[in-house]
C-alpha cells in the first residue's frame, strides 16, 4: 500500500479528500517497471445514437454479457433509449465497450457485431492517432484479471459497484513492446475473442428442445413439469433451493416521484428495464412485498423476461416478481440465468395467458437452473475468460 505524507501546518484548511488523495490506478502488476499511458489521452468516448434513428433490434446491455465467458447470452427488446449501433455512422470494428460493472468482459466490437445495438450505459471507446497498441490490446487489458481488478479498486458502491466514464479514463495502462512474439501473442488474443462471439444466443434460438433418457433418473416429475430441458443436467430448481417467490404488490397509482417521509423507494418495471436504481418512491402499507439488498427481481408480464439484484432494499412494484432466501452464488446465477437467451427461451415455456402472457409465482418456482459454480460446486470447466488473457497476456507484456 502506498503511503502519503502531506504537511498540513501552513494549510488554511483542509477536509477528507486532502487527507486521501486519489492515487493513479494502473493496469499492471506492482513489479511492472516500464511505461504507463493514461486511457483517456489515447482514446476517444463516443456518444449513442438516438434510438429512434437505427433500425428497431433487441439492444444489448452489461447484464446480458456473461461475466465467466464474456460472450453475449441475450439481448431485450427496448424503447426509447439512447443506444450504440454497429454500422454506418455508428460503431466501427476495432472499438471497445466497457461496462459501468468492473467484473463484466469489456466488448471488442467486430464485423460480425454489424447490426447490433448496445445500451448507453456502455462507455464506447475508439483508438486516437495516439493509441501505441492494437484495439485487441485494450480489449485483453480491460478484460483480464489485472484489468477487472483494477476496475474494481476504483469502483464506487456497495451493493452496486461502479465505475464512471472519468475514473475509467484516468486508467493508467502499460505499452507493450514492438517485438517479433508481438505478433504470436495478438493471435492468440484473437482466438480467444472469437471465443466470446455469441454462440450461446445462436444456439439458444435454434430450438430449446432436448432429449434424454429418464430411467434411473429420480427427478424425472420435476424435468416434465417445467420443461426445461437444462434440468437433464441436473441443475437445481428454485424450490429445491429454498427460494421464497413473491409478486410485487405496489401499484402504480401510489408512486411517488419524490421521496416524502415514511416513504421507501420502490423497484419498478421500467426502473428494471432501464437497469437503474429505484426512481419512485410509496408509503408502505402492511403486508406489501419488499426485498434487501441482493434479492432477484424478475419482470412478469409480457415475454421479455429481465432480472437484476435489487442494489438496496426497496419495495417491489406490480409486474415484478421477488425471489428471496437464495445465497448470493445462486441470485447472481439466477439472474445471469434470466436474462440470458437460453433463461429466456426456458421461461417462455413457462408463461401462461393467451391476451395477455404473464409469468405466475408457481411457474417461477418451478424453474430449473443451469449447473454452475457455487461454494458447493466447484467450476470444473474450461479456464474462465479474464484468466486466459492473463495467461496470454502478460508475457507480452513483462518481456
Amino acid at each position: 500500500m502506498a503511503i502519503h505524507m502531506l504537511d498540513l501546518r501552513s494549510a488554511p484548511s483542509w477536509d477528507l479528500v486532502t487527507l486521501v488523495p486519489r492515487a493513479r490506478i494502473a493496469i499492471a502488476p506492482r513489479s511492472y517497471a516500464g511505461v504507463l499511458v493514461a486511457l483517456g489521452d489515447v482514446v476517444i468516448a463516443l456518444s449513442p445514437t438516438r434510438m429512434g434513428t437505427v433500425p428497431a433490434s433487441d439492444v444489448v446491455t452489461p447484464q446480458d454479457v456473461d461475466t465467466r465467458t464474456g460472450q453475449i447470452a441475450g439481448a431485450a427488446a427496448r424503447g426509447g433509449l439512447n443506444v450504440f449501433y454497429v454500422g454506418t455512422n455508428g460503431l466501427q470494428a476495432g472499438d471497445v465497450l466497457v461496462a459501468p460493472q468492473p467484473r463484466v468482459p469489456a466488448l471488442l466490437i467486430g464485423e460480425q457485431h454489424t447490426g447490433y445495438s448496445f445500451s448507453s450505459r456502455w462507455v464506447a471507446l475508439r483508438a486516437s492517432e495516439q493509441m501505441p497498441m492494437s484495439p485487441l490490446v485494450l480489449w485483453a487489458l480491460l478484460s483480464c484479471r489485472t484489468g477487472i481488478e483494477a476496475r474494481s479498486s476504483m469502483s464506487a458502491g456497495a451493493m452496486v459497484p461502479r465505475v464512471g466514464r472519468a475514473e475509467l479514463t484516468s486508467l493508467l495502462l502499460p505499452l507493450p513492446p514492438l517485438s517479433e512474439s508481438s505478433a504470436a501473442v495478438e493471435s492468440t488474443l484473437r482466438q480467444i475473442w472469437l471465443g466470446t462471439l455469441d454462440t450461446a444466443r445462436a444456439e439458444a434460438a435454434r430450438s430449446w428442445h432436448g432429449m434424454a433418457d429418464l430411467l434411473g433418473n429420480a427427478r424425472w416429475q420435476d424435468i416434465l413439469r417445467t420443461h426445461n430441458t437444462l434440468g437433464l443436467a441436473g441443475g437445481p430448481s428454485l424450490r429445491a433451493l429454498g427460494a421464497l417467490v413473491r409478486a410485487g404488490s405496489v401499484s402504480r397509482g401510489r408512486l411517488l416521484t419524490e421521496q416524502i417521509a415514511d416513504a421507501r423507494p420502490v423497484m419498478t418495471t421500467q426502473a428494471l428495464r432501464r437497469d437503474s436504481d429505484a426512481d419512485a418512491w410509496a408509503v408502505p402499507r402492511m403486508g406489501e412485498v419488499s426485498g434487501g439488498g441482493g434479492d432477484v427481481v424478475i419482470t412478469s408480464a409480457g415475454t421479455r423476461f429481465r432480472a437484476r439484484l435489487l442494489p438496496e432494499p426497496a419495495l417491489v412494484g406490480t409486474g415484478l416478481i421477488l425471489v428471496q432466501q437464495l445465497q448470493s452464488p445462486d441470485a447472481h446465477r439466477l439472474a445471469e440465468y434470466v436474462n440470458s437467451a437460453r433463461g429466456h427461451y426456458a421461461l417462455q415455456q413457462l408463461v401462461s395467458g393467451d391476451y395477455v402472457p404473464h409469468l405466475t409465482t408457481k411457474a417461477l418456482v418451478e424453474l430449473v437452473l443451469p449447473p454452475g459454480s457455487s461454494p458447493m460446486e466447484p467450476d470444473t470447466g474450461r479456464e474462465s475468460l479474464a484468466v486466459a488473457l492473463e495467461n496470454a497476456l502478460w508475457p507480452l507484456i513483462a518481456s
